[in-house]
């Protein structure tokens, strides 16, 4: 079976390797992967505002990656009027 390694953006340690039958099933626990980096990460994601998970084989090849981005409007960063 082959061995995939998931590899999150600025960790410096290369991700553990995960055996899994094919690169559909990589791709969806990439996908799972991220979706829990991202609930564990509620509060602290937007200080960079994004994410990206590199897929390798046992090589090194990057196979694939997820990046997840997010952009905050101007209008956000714009003060409400207070209430009085």
């Amino acid at each position: 079976m082959p061995a995939f390694f998931f590899n999150v953006q600025g960790d410096h340690a290369p991700g553990e390797a995960v055996e899994l039958p094919s690169i559909a099933e990589a791709k969806a626990t990439a996908i799972r992967y991220a979706a829990r980096l991202l609930s564990d990460s509620a509060t602290t994601f937007w200080d960079s505002g994004q994410l990206s998970i590199s897929v390798t084989d046992q090589s090194g090849l990057i196979l694939f990656t997820i990046e997840v981005l997010g952009n905050e409007a101007p209008a956000i960063r714009a003060e409400l009027p207070q209430a009085h």
